[in-house]
This record gives C-alpha cells, structure tokens and sequence, in this order.
C-alpha cells in the first residue's frame, strides 16, 4: 500500500507558541485504506476533508476503484459533503501544474462540532469490532494485503490481529486532528492549512 501525507502550511502570522506546537504535526502519514474504512462505518466528513485534500472529484467515477469495494453511492456523499462544506466554511482551491486541484482546508474546519464528533468517535471508539461479523469479513479482504497473510497463526488470530491494526491506524488519525483541534482551541489567533500527498 501507498504511503500518503498529510502535510501543514503554517501561516508566519499565528503566534509563535502556536508554530512551535503545530511543527510536530506538519507531516503525518497514513494509509488511503483507512479513509475508505472510515466510510465504511458511516464517517463522512474526516474522509470528505482526507479525499478533498489530495484531489477534487465532480463525479463518483473520477475516484479510483475502491480499495475495499465500496460502491460508487459513498463517493456520490464525499462529493455532496464536499459542497456543503465549501457553503459553510471558507476552502483554498488549489490548481497546481501537473496535479488536479485540491482542498486547502484551514483550521475553520476543525470547529465545526460535526467534524470534531467524528474526530472524538476515531479517538475514543474502535471502528472494526471482533465480535461483529460483517467486519470479520472485511478484515479477512484486507489480509489478503496485508503482511500478516504470510505469519505462522490461526486464520481467526490473524483477523484479530488485522481488526487490532487498522483500530490503531485510525485511531493515529483521529488522535492528529485532535491535537490539531487542541491547538486551535488554544490558540484561536493560530492560522495553518493542510493538504495532501502521496510519496
């Protein structure tokens, strides 16, 4: 799997206690599986602002296969919460040479209380549940990726195991964005935006 950023600009004017924080948080990688995860389970504005900061879509069909095989109605609600945000809050469009436009998302976003509830589910909840069957299922798709398809163990210790890992990765996501949210809450005069990359 791919190794994408997400990646700070912070602006010179934000007070300088407020830089220092924010520069242990301007790069942070994570795995594109995830986001499609987090919609899985029914997330849609932490996934709109992942998506919408490394391309902007127009139509479902402008996303690459889904990774975990959702069906083009989840994109179909990234693009529409794509809008209603851009209607609510204040959103940089970039359009670099070489590379499809993209969402510059500033911390504005981050005091919406919709954004901020699915921020505290990442952190406090976990999103894949060994009890529940559905997402035994998923986790048996993603072992066929994962590096754990090749470990000595029990096929139902190895969904365990893949359930354990990506709770972990998504909840590293969510723990970024609420330290990102802490600092802002902390400093309201701190000005920084975010987008992402894939290296």
């Amino acid at each position: 799997m791919s190794n994408y950023y997400l990646k700070l600009r912070i602006s010179s004017k934000s007070p300088w206690k407020a830089r220092k924080e924010l520069k242990q948080y301007k790069s942070k990688s994570f795995f594109w599986i995830e986001t499609e995860l987090m919609q899985y389970k029914g997330l849609k504005y932490v996934p709109t602002i992942v998506y919408t900061a490394s391309f902007i879509a127009e139509e479902p069909s402008d996303f690459l296969s889904s990774y975990i095989g959702l069906p083009p109605s989840y994109f179909e609600e990234i693009i529409k919460t794509f809008r209603e945000l851009k209607q609510r809050i204040d959103v940089r469009i970039v359009r670099p040479k070489g590379r499809a436009e993209y969402a510059l998302w500033s911390n504005d976003v981050l005091k919406l209380k919709e954004v901020q509830n699915e921020v505290h589910r990442l952190v406090t909840h976990p999103l894949l549940f060994k009890e529940d069957p559905d997402d035994r299922k998923m986790a048996m798709r993603l072992l066929a990726h994962s590096s754990l398809k090749d470990e000595e163990m029990e096929l139902e210790e190895k969904i365990d195991r893949e359930i354990e890992f990506e709770n972990k990765c998504v909840r590293d996501i969510g723990s970024y964005f609420l330290n990102l949210i802490d600092i802002s809450k902390k400093y309201p005069s701190a000005r920084f935006w975010w987008y992402v990359i894939l290296l």
